[in-house]
């Protein structure tokens, strides 16, 4: 299931996958300018700021507790 959601004042929504959690990967273009964060939603506009000063995204799924390894 997907749920689309917009705030108001925001451009970009927000899309979140039923109970699926998202690893999102934010590299900059320093070594140390990682960033991994963990959600149940992709925040469009936070995803296109970081791409337009540069940054890498790079995006999967976790998988579930119990999946086969």
């Amino acid at each position: 299931m997907r749920m689309v959601f917009k705030e108001r004042g925001r451009l970009w929504p927000k899309v979140a996958w039923g109970d699926s959690r998202l690893v999102v990967y934010y590299l900059g273009a320093e070594p140390e300018d990682v960033s991994v964060r963990e959600a149940a939603e992709i925040d469009f506009e936070e995803l296109l700021l970081r791409l337009d000063t540069g940054s890498s995204v790079y995006m999967t799924l976790k998988p579930r507790d119990g999946a086969a390894k």
